[in-house]
């Protein structure tokens, strides 16, 4: 892991203003790392659904 990027990110994650920054921010992330969710990010059904399941 780049700790460099990390802090990068971490700094763009706390300055974010509201919440829909932070969605936007988190989606990118996950994106750029590839990493795959049990449910569909931005989805509350689908979060739901997969809470529901543990």
């Amino acid at each position: 892991m780049d700790t460099q990027q990390l802090a990068s990110f971490t700094l763009h994650l706390t300055t974010t203003n509201n919440e829909l920054e932070r969605s936007f921010l988190l989606k990118e992330e996950v994106k750029r790392r590839g990493i795959k969710l049990p449910f569909e990010a931005g989805n509350l059904e689908s979060v739901y659904s997969w809470i529901k399941s543990l």
